[in-house]
């Protein structure tokens, strides 16, 4: 929410997945991902081979084609991309990955097409958002039904917009595919089993936030329930504006927030008011929740205003940023932005109606980060859509209905990229851009709901034990395990499954990992019968 960000790209919704201080993929991809016996043998998604068999590998489309996940029509057990062009010169869809594509590694990328007709189809495989400059390799195929492995090789690549062939190198963090791009022919294709060579990381399977700890429906009508919210009105900056180069006052008036006929509404109008010795023409409404969590499910079920200038935002802070006016900063606050960490669930701009993304802010990347996405959406603005965010040690889980079009997982977190390991607030406003139209008078956001999910505090499920924590996360020299239980023995593995290390009974519940190499490890740590599996980082 911090800063506005400039979409320049011919792909308006093309936004790339950067994932820093990667690992030496080249090194990792020679070992077998073994992972021991009792992890739930899932791999991360978003990452090569690509079958479809989850919606996450649900390519964004783009310039008119339509993509979708449908069953093979050679065999119904079997899931596919679907592509159709309606016309346009250079429609396609892309995908960003969560591992990148390592060329230094493997230069040569697989795919299965389908084709209904027997016309020649031209399929260029682009590789790009990386370590150098955007590349593709073109392939045809004239053949009806299935041809699989298609290879294309980039030791024979151009770069975009090039005719001369190039051995590419590097990572690269988005893969598009162009069917018959550059001409207005339309069709129907089939994409399946899109592969670079590389093995999946296997991990733990995610927590399930399942078990509602705070909400808040928004039922009846007028005034909002300040014993959740906070009106946050001191503009940050000097007391006289806010970030973004923002043109509007928010207000604590029911006339910019407020309850009616099952929902909140926050209303940016045009209109001349005075805040802190500040005249301004526009007014809204900024919430702080008077509720602070660190991990958990966030789903809002919202609907975005309209109008070019309109700029609304559902998104987290850090409890403890110290920022002018807002509800926690006086008792909690220690840190400035961003290294408090910031979590935009969704954001939405007028002058780029129904495009919704999700970004984070830290001192890793913020203000232009290049930690986002998102997708285009039907009827942002006339439809309520449910953002949600899951959030838990590991990673981020970004998704509009279910969707997920964002995931941020740095591989190597430390506080630079994760401050994510202590508690964050909602903050719900809509700004007014500089941009807005003179013709605009006032546009609400509407909200129905707000849910917070964690685990169910009496579960007994081994990989969601609610009753065993482990601090510091990321850590130097000592891990220490909170717990009620008796600790009868802790394992540590390595991320190829590797046992590094085991204490039994360990006293006072402190594991000492000084002697141990960076990197990231798996904590398994015993009382009885039952276990507990935790993601632990050693820096």
């Amino acid at each position: 929410m911090v800063f506005v960000e400039v979409i320049n790209s011919f792909k308006t919704n093309e936004y790339s997945l950067f994932v820093h201080n990667f690992i030496d993929m080249r090194n990792f991809y020679n070992k077998a991902i073994v992972i021991f016996f009792f992890l739930s043998q899932l791999s991360f998604s978003q990452q090569m081979p690509i079958d479809f068999s989850e919606t996450v590998d649900n390519f964004v489309n783009f310039n008119g084609t339509s993509f979708s996940i449908i069953s093979d029509p050679a065999d119904s057990g079997n899931d596919v991309g679907r592509i159709v062009n309606t016309g346009g010169l250079w429609e396609g869809a892309y995908l960003n990955l969560l591992r990148p594509i390592d060329l230094d590694f493997q230069k040569t990328i697989t795919l299965s097409f389908y084709s209904y007709n027997s016309n020649n189809h031209n399929i260029v495989l682009k590789l790009e958002n990386g370590s150098n400059a955007d590349v593709e390799v073109m392939k045809s195929s004239s053949s009806v039904g299935w041809t699989h492995t298609i290879t294309f090789d980039f030791a024979n690549a151009v770069y975009s917009g090039s005719s001369t062939s190039v051995n590419a190198s590097g990572l690269y963090n988005t893969i598009t595919v162009f069917v018959d791009g550059g001409n207005t022919t339309t069709g129907t294709y089939l994409i399946d089993n899109i592969d670079d060579g590389s093995t999946p990381i296997v991990f733990p399977p995610d927590p399930v936030y399942d078990y509602l700890v705070w909400s808040d429906e928004f039922n009846g009508s007028g005034a909002i329930n300040t014993s959740n919210w906070f009106h946050q009105t001191i503009p940050i900056i000097n007391g006289q504006s806010w970030a973004n180069g923002e043109i509007q006052h928010y207000t604590d008036r029911n006339a910019n927030s407020f309850m009616e006929n099952g929902s909140l509404k926050i209303l940016a109008k045009k209109e001349t008011y005075t805040n802190q010795g500040v005249t301004k023409q526009y007014t809204s409404a900024r919430l702080n929740s008077k509720f602070a969590f660190t991990y958990g499910k966030v789903e809002i079920r919202a609907k975005m205003p309209f109008g070019i200038g309109t700029f609304p935002a559902l998104w987290m802070l850090g409890q403890n940023i110290t920022e002018t006016g807002g509800y926690w900063a006086e008792t909690h606050g220690t840190t400035g932005w961003p290294d408090c960490g910031e979590i935009d669930i969704i954001e939405h701009w007028g002058d780029n109606q129904d495009f919704v993304q999700s970004a984070l802010h830290n001192r890793s990347s913020f203000g232009g980060t290049v930690n986002k996405g998102g997708r285009l959406i039907s009827n942002a603005s006339t439809e309520f859509h449910i953002y949600t965010l899951d959030w838990n040690s590991n990673k981020m889980t970004f998704s509009v209905d279910g969707i997920i079009h964002y995931v941020y997982n740095p591989e190597n977190k430390n506080i630079q990229n994760w401050p994510y390991d202590a508690p964050q607030y909602l903050l719900f406003n809509v700004a007014i851009l500089p941009n807005i139209t003179s013709s605009f008078t006032e546009s609400a956001m509407e909200i129905d709901y707000v849910r917070v999910y964690q685990t169910n505090p009496l579960s007994i499920d081994d990989n969601i034990l609610s009753d065993i924590k482990v601090y510091p996360n990321p850590v130097n020299t000592k891990i220490n395990i909170s717990t009620q239980l008796n600790i009868d023995k802790v394992d540590l593995y390595d991320i190829t499954g590797k046992l590094i290390l085991t204490t039994n009974k360990p006293k006072s519940n402190v594991i000492d990992v000084s002697a141990i190499t960076n990197g990231m490890y798996l904590l398994k740590i015993y009382s009885g019968e039952r276990s507990s599996t935790k993601k632990v980082v050693i820096n």
